[in-house]
């Protein structure tokens, strides 16, 4: 994870309703969110060619447009790409609760058919996939 906390990562998803509210005297400055239990996912993939990396974000990008438009517990879905290594990218997901992704965001079809699709890919060795999760500190 430190490959990926070094490196910039470029935007190449969908990103939306994000909100924040005024910073508290103690954290001026600092940029809060109105989401006090937020979770987040982030999973890091990198994979073996160009081809299956398409494939992937292929698979991604509908599943994502649907996450925006039904999932109104999920604050952001994005695709990001590192500046570092062309066959990485970097999935951030973020969430009201951590409640939202176990019991919302994981429960639609649409995630299962996601998960078969993407299971049919790793079945042939496509990618290394790290996955890392966060509740919200500050």
């Amino acid at each position: 994870m430190l490959v990926i906390a070094a490196s910039m990562l470029l935007v190449a998803g969908v990103v939306f309703v994000s909100s924040t509210s005024a910073p508290s005297s103690a954290l001026r400055g600092v940029r809060t969110t109105a989401h006090k239990n937020a979770f987040f996912l982030g999973i890091t993939i990198t994979f073996v060619d160009a081809k299956s990396k398409a494939e992937f974000i292929e698979l991604f990008m509908p599943y994502a447009r649907f996450v925006a438009a039904n999932e109104p517990t999920t604050i952001s879905y994005e695709l990001c790409q590192s500046d570092k290594n062309e066959l990485q990218l970097f999935v951030n997901e973020r969430y009201v609760s951590k409640d939202a992704y176990l019991n919302i965001h994981r429960k639609t079809n649409e995630f299962q058919v996601f998960r078969e699709k993407l299971a049919l890919m790793s079945d042939v060795s496509c990618f290394i996939i790290f996955l890392n999760f966060y509740l919200l500190f500050l």
